[in-house]
């Protein structure tokens, strides 16, 4: 045993060179144990211990490497309690029936036998507290939905988002808190009091899905997940391929390369660029711009942008010359959307696709 205990200084100093490979852990360790706790702790001690924790990890360069890794840990737990206090979405109070209420159409995730639409209503009026809240309500097949952007007044019902079955299992309420969503419910019918009179990815979007009335367009382009056919659905799962259908690394990996292809053939034959720099730089940057577009033409769903954001490192080292396949890549990524929203690492989407990431990079690294 005194063997053992002696070692322990000599494997935290050769591991002071891959610390930053322990900081998405850390980190997310933190925010885990916050979101397991049965009570609220006090914010402001919170926001006192974030501020330290920063202070200390990023300006304070003589500190052992226990002490940096007790800090990242409280910075996680801090900050995913910091967080949630901030985002404080509106509560339903109880179940809503017959509501007449006027909202502004936020997005629309559309279905094969219905339509769901989001709506930004004020919280007072359906009694949610203040400030504006998001409602999301199923419109029947026979109800042409609204176009984003336009304000209604509709006839709608609402009910409080539920909570866990059982114990462990998924909590539907927590998650409706963490992405902004006050209630869910049923739209009767609406009229439209005013249209939406601006140009931009939003009106693009109602555009390409009026135009093209395709299945295949909405999910692999819009990324709208649920707008595969009802009986075709379960062929797609049973295959083991279902998640072609939403966008992620596989599209982002896909567009990015003919992206970069399209412009490489286009700048290699600009002599003027290729004798002053690589075509690939200019390529990726073109191929780097298109993805964002495509990254908000989908949706921005969060797969979709935690696979941007790896390919955004990869183009970045490609440019810079730098390892584009590395773990500090995906740590990189890892960081970054933990800070976009700390819950994320309490979905097992998000768990199994980068312990995944990690597992096909570390092998990389060993061959």
């Amino acid at each position: 045993m005194n063997n053992y205990t002696h070692r322990i200084p000599e494997l935290l100093e050769n591991q002071s060179v891959n610390l930053f490979l322990w900081v998405p852990f850390l980190m997310a360790l933190g925010g885990a144990l916050y979101f397991n706790l049965s009570f609220e702790p006090n914010i402001v001690l919170c926001l006192c211990g974030m501020g330290l924790c920063v202070v200390g990890i990023m300006f304070i360069s003589r500190i052992p490497i226990l002490l940096r890794a007790v800090l990242l840990f409280v910075f996680g737990f801090c900050y995913a309690a910091v967080f949630t206090y901030i985002l404080d979405t509106p509560q339903l109070p109880r179940d809503m029936h017959g509501l007449d209420i006027s909202g502004v159409v936020e997005h629309i995730d559309y279905t094969a036998d219905k339509s769901r639409i989001y709506l930004r209503v004020n919280a007072n009026d359906i009694n949610a507290g203040d400030g504006d809240a998001v409602v999301r309500v199923s419109a029947r097949s026979d109800i042409t939905p609204p176009n984003i952007g336009d304000t209604i007044r509709a006839k709608i019902g609402l009910f409080r988002p539920s909570g866990a079955d059982a114990p462990e299992s998924f909590d539907y309420a927590r998650w409706s808190y963490f992405n902004g969503l006050t209630a869910t419910g049923y739209l009767n019918g609406y009229d439209v009091v005013s249209r939406a009179d601006y140009a931009g990815i939003a009106q693009l979007r109602n555009y390409i899905h009026n135009a093209s009335d395709s299945f295949l367009v909405d999910t692999l382009v819009l990324g709208y997940k649920n707008a595969v056919p009802e009986n075709d659905a379960p062929v797609w799962t049973a295959t083991g391929v279902g998640h072609v259908w939403s966008i992620s690394g596989f599209h982002i990996t896909l567009v990015s390369a003919w992206l970069f292809a399209i412009f490489y053939l286009i700048f290699r034959s600009i002599a003027p660029i290729t004798r002053r720099i690589p075509a690939r730089v200019p390529a990726l940057i073109c191929a780097w711009a298109g993805l964002l577009f495509y990254l908000f033409l989908s949706g921005c769903d969060v797969a979709t942008v935690r696979a941007f954001l790896m390919a955004t490192l990869v183009f970045a080292a490609f440019i810079f010359g730098r390892n584009a396949i590395s773990m500090r890549n995906v740590c990189i990524a890892f960081c970054a959307i933990f800070l976009m929203n700390p819950h994320y690492v309490m979905q097992p989407g998000f768990q199994l696709s980068f312990a995944a990431i990690f597992g096909l990079v570390w092998l990389w690294n060993d061959v």
